[in-house]
């Protein structure tokens, strides 16, 4: 529908000016966290596994943090591997584990892991204690049985992942030690399901140091105007009024800080008024 249509029909215009996004072009408030990780893939090149866990709420870059830590492991000569699940796929059995054994069919770098993982993955789900328990630990030796050399596994969105592959990840955690390899999962854990072992399994594997937890947090008003100083791409550093609108209008949050400064034209951008009044949507 145009926008003569729309004035016709007496409907309000959108009060976004832009279409896309933008992207701060580089990672904003996170040095201490990548320097870390540049000394974990350092020990697990070493072969000391490590597991991590990114916490968060939406925005805040574990995603992007999670790729920047790829990047790292690969140029140091790292292989990998992991799933991506979606919310849909909570209730999918083994949904993490049949993402990472479909993104393997075609890598040779891990021999006949991806057909053995979808075979253990295929047998039936009896509710029997054991069976349960037969599957994880064979899906999760089977894993282990393959990191002969540095590799980094990544599991995306735990929230979303179902309890047997939750499972297989705490064995991987537990027996993964003694192997190269660099286990990287996030989750919004303020979004666990209830009723299930998501926040149980966590709690587990933090206490009894399997696991060691990074929780992000958002922005300050001094790293929020660094971010934003780059997105506008100025010569000098943003005003301080347009660094304070962004931050009271974002709370921070890389994620809105993009997405606010993508909605504004350039004019709006540099005027801290225009955004306080900016009107964008929710989402």
């Amino acid at each position: 529908m145009t926008d003569d249509s729309l004035r016709a029909e007496g409907r309000t215009l959108p009060a976004m000016k832009r279409t896309g996004t933008v992207l701060c072009p580089v990672i904003v408030g996170r040095d201490d966290i990548l320097e870390l990780f540049d000394d974990l893939i350092g020990e697990v090149g070493q072969g000391h596994g490590r597991t991590v866990f990114l916490s968060g709420s939406a925005g805040l870059g574990k995603s992007r943090l999670i790729r920047a830590v790829a990047r790292k492991a690969m140029a140091a000569g790292f292989r990998v591997t992991g799933g991506s699940v979606s919310p849909q796929d909570l209730e999918v059995p083994l949904g993490s584990i049949r993402e990472m054994a479909n993104s393997l069919r075609t890598n040779s770098e891990f021999g006949t892991l991806s057909q053995d993982l979808l075979a253990i993955a295929g047998l039936p789900n009896a509710d029997a204690l054991g069976a349960r328990r037969t599957i994880v630990r064979g899906i999760a030796d089977r894993i282990l049985a393959e990191i002969d050399c540095p590799t980094i596994c990544l599991f995306d969105d735990l929230q979303w992942t179902d309890e047997l592959s939750l499972e297989v990840i705490g064995e991987l955690a537990r027996l993964g030690t003694d192997r190269p390899m660099l286990l990287l999962a996030d989750y919004r854990h303020d979004e666990f399901p209830s009723a299930t072992i998501h926040r149980e399994g966590r709690a587990r594997m933090l206490s009894q140091r399997h696991a060691q937890e990074i929780r992000l947090q958002p922005l300050t008003l001094d790293q929020t105007a660094i971010a934003t100083t780059l997105i506008l791409g100025s010569e000098l550093p943003a005003p301080r009024e347009v660094v304070t609108a962004v931050f009271e209008r974002t709370n921070g949050i890389p994620l809105h800080i993009e997405e606010l400064l993508a909605a504004l034209d350039d004019e709006d951008r540099t005027d801290g008024r225009r955004i306080r009044d900016a009107r964008v949507p929710d989402t």
